[in-house]
């Protein structure tokens, strides 16, 4: 799994969405002091996964 720091992640699912790309969210993913956690799929079908970072992070 692929992880690439994020700024602006709505604006970035929006693009992605937009493109044909399907990304999603999973409460779980996510934690109060890490961050947010999408994730989508190469096309090899490998988890990529944007990660936002929690505030102060």
């Amino acid at each position: 799994m692929l992880n690439f720091r994020v700024k602006g992640l709505i604006a970035l699912l929006t693009s992605l969405c937009a493109a044909g790309i399907a990304a999603g969210t999973r409460a779980e993913w996510d934690t109060p002091e890490t961050g947010k956690f999408p994730r989508a799929h190469d096309l090899e079908g490998n988890p990529i996964e944007p990660w936002e970072p929690a505030e102060g992070g």
